[in-house]
């Protein structure tokens, strides 16, 4: 699950928390160009960033992948649209979509 900032009464400090999230941006569209302006009219998408923190040694790249399909934050939700179709998940129990690294 991605993090908008440490939960209230986190007893993380500071540090602990910078070594176990990561902050991420994931974008979606302002609203104030319809999605289907692309005939030149001048209606040039703009992608607007919604800071998230994941966990760093969990899926990080899952949690990101699911949160970005679940919307944009409540206080971007309204001037912000995502693309993906309302009902749109993950499938559960996919494959891992965190690449794996192998020492050489």
């Amino acid at each position: 699950m991605a993090h908008r900032r440490p939960a209230a009464g986190c007893r993380h400090g500071q540090s602990d928390f910078q070594r176990n999230y990561l902050s991420v941006n994931k974008y979606y569209f302002a609203s104030n160009v319809p999605a289907d302006d692309r005939a030149g009219t001048g209606g040039q998408p703009t992608a607007v960033a919604d800071p998230v923190y994941v966990r760093r040694r969990v899926e990080p790249m899952t949690q990101v992948v699911r949160s970005l399909i679940n919307g944009p934050s409540s206080l971007l939700g309204p001037v912000v649209r995502s693309s993906f179709p309302t009902g749109t998940a993950l499938a559960k129990g996919g494959a891992s979509l965190t690449p794996t690294t192998t020492a050489r």
